[in-house]
């Protein structure tokens, strides 16, 4: 599968052959990277879920009500669309994201200039998390 995302607020998921959408995601903020868990076709603790991260242009943030902009970090499910987790700590426009190969961990990269390291908590693997 192939995640896409755009400053029109949408990530879409893709069929990598025909690059056909299956599936339209609404983030109501400019989207600026997406990634897959590759968890995804884990036969121990299978996660089919997906981070979605972005925000206003930083250069806007002034300008504009606090509740139209922020920088935000999403974790959400890939089948049902829902927002399952919201992460914060940035305080520029996040352009990328990134899970470790074991799906443990993930990093953020935003325009503040900090790359940021975060793990899921024990809970994410031992109980059902959707």
């Amino acid at each position: 599968m192939l995640l896409t995302c755009s400053n029109d607020t949408f990530a879409k998921l893709l069929n990598p052959h025909t690059l056909q959408p299956y599936r339209q995601y609404e983030f109501l903020k400019p989207c600026r990277g997406a990634a897959i868990s590759p968890l995804f076709d884990s036969e121990d603790c299978q996660k089919f879920h997906m981070m979605l991260v972005g925000g206003q242009d930083a250069r806007d943030v002034t300008t504009t009500k606090a509740a139209e902009g922020g920088f935000a970090i999403k974790l959400m499910s890939i089948i049902h669309g829902d927002k399952l987790a919201e992460i914060t700590g940035h305080y520029g426009t996040v352009h990328s994201v990134a899970f470790t190969p074991d799906g443990t961990c993930f990093a953020t990269g935003a325009e503040d200039g900090w790359v940021h390291h975060h793990m899921f908590m024990p809970e994410y693997f031992t109980k059902k998390f959707e």
